[in-house]
């Protein structure tokens, strides 16, 4: 296959990429709207917005999430992330300290989700300096 071809098949597949990311937020915002209690999809939704980058739309999504089932610390942990890839410092600092006021019990969180808010909290250092 020559160069252009090459081209033109990756434009192509991005292209399919996004007609599936746009199907999948569609999919997602009708289970919201279905169901609007259920915690879960509230977190699904947040994540497919997240990935569209609108992080400003998934920390919202997640906060309704949080509001309804207020003991998720992998919901929490997003929220602050969302927020700070959106810029939002200062609600991310407000997230994080919320989250250590909740108490809640870190033992049964996904080591995945404990290293993620480390990381959140060096980024925090880091853009506060």
């Amino acid at each position: 296959m020559d160069l252009v071809g090459a081209i033109g098949d990756l434009q192509d597949a991005r292209h399919g990429i996004e007609l599936a990311e746009q199907e999948v937020l569609r999919y997602a915002g009708a289970a919201v709207q279905a169901q609007p209690h259920v915690a879960a999809f509230r977190d699904t939704l947040a994540f497919v917005q997240a990935r569209a980058r609108d992080y400003k739309a998934a920390a919202d999504s997640e906060k309704i999430a949080i509001e309804l089932e207020p003991d998720q610390i992998n919901w929490r942990v997003r929220q602050a992330d969302y927020l700070l890839s959106n810029g939002n410092l200062q609600e991310a600092s407000n997230a994080v300290r919320a989250l250590d006021d909740a108490r809640l019990d870190t033992r049964k969180a996904p080591r995945e989700t404990l290293q993620q808010l480390e990381s959140i909290r060096t980024r925090m250092r880091g853009a506060k300096a």
